[in-house]
């Protein structure tokens, strides 16, 4: 079967959920996934030998799951991670956090700790570019935990997985703590460790999600000594209520 035909139908069917351009790029991530070819081979008029597959992937993609979840496969700073249903998908916003921690900590050795860790995407690809580094991850997920242990495995990047509620239980002494993709505690994370007596680690940087996606710096908003970074993400909401009761102190 030509691969155009099947980008046809592709296109076709999923025109009534997507953008033109979103369906096309669906079909191109599968046509990859499949047979590690791009859009080349489809000007170039090749065929393939598995449309039934391409159909029965289809099949899943027109009631809406997203790409990734149907195949089960998510591109993350060079790593082919597994993601289902029990983790989010990572986000290039999440690239751009791993981009920015690598490149102010070049050749770091320390201990890192992620909170809600998820797919493990963080911490696998810092330990990646780190490989001298004791990179670890905790979630309240069992499911999201599988699925990290699952991509240390695969990727052969040795990163522990354990369970932890952070707002229950002490945070053992790291280095450096990223606790991205925890938007709804973020503040009550704050918190927890300004009062935490045995941690030896200062706020030094905070990382805000802002409503453009982007990144933005709010080191001078924070009291806050040069030491091991602190990183976490909050949403704009959660800022907005955090001002208000400023204002109402």
């Amino acid at each position: 079967m030509q691969l155009s035909l099947l980008k046809a139908l592709y296109t076709d069917k999923l025109t009534k959920l997507y953008r033109l351009s979103e369906a096309e790029n669906i079909f191109y991530i599968v046509l990859y996934y499949l047979e590690r070819k791009s859009k080349t081979a489809v000007l170039l008029g090749q065929e393939t030998m598995i449309g039934d597959t391409y159909v029965e992937l289809l099949s899943n993609l027109i009631e809406g799951k997203p790409v990734q979840y149907v195949l089960g496969d998510a591109p993350f700073y060079g790593l082919d991670l597994y993601v289902d249903e029990n983790v989010l998908i990572p986000r290039p916003e999440t690239e751009e956090l791993v981009n920015w921690i690598l490149e102010d900590n070049p050749a770091f050795s320390g201990s890192v700790l992620d909170i809600g860790t998820g797919s493990g995407c963080i911490p696998l690809a810092l330990k990646k570019h780190w490989p001298q580094a004791r990179l670890s991850g905790c979630d309240i997920s069992t499911e999201a935990l599988a699925v990290a242990q699952r991509n240390s495995k695969e990727q052969k990047l040795e990163v522990t997985f354990f369970y932890k509620d952070i707002l229950k239980e002490d945070i053992f002494n790291m280095d450096q703590i990223i606790a991205d993709k925890v938007c709804s505690m973020a503040l009550m994370f704050q918190l927890t460790l300004e009062g935490h007596g045995k941690m030896n680690m200062h706020i030094t940087a905070c990382i805000t999600t802002c409503a453009n996606g982007q990144y933005e710096d709010q080191e001078n908003q924070i009291q806050g000594a040069c030491g091991p970074l602190l990183i976490f993400t909050h949403s704009t909401k959660r800022t907005k209520e955090k001002k208000k009761r400023e204002r109402t102190r």
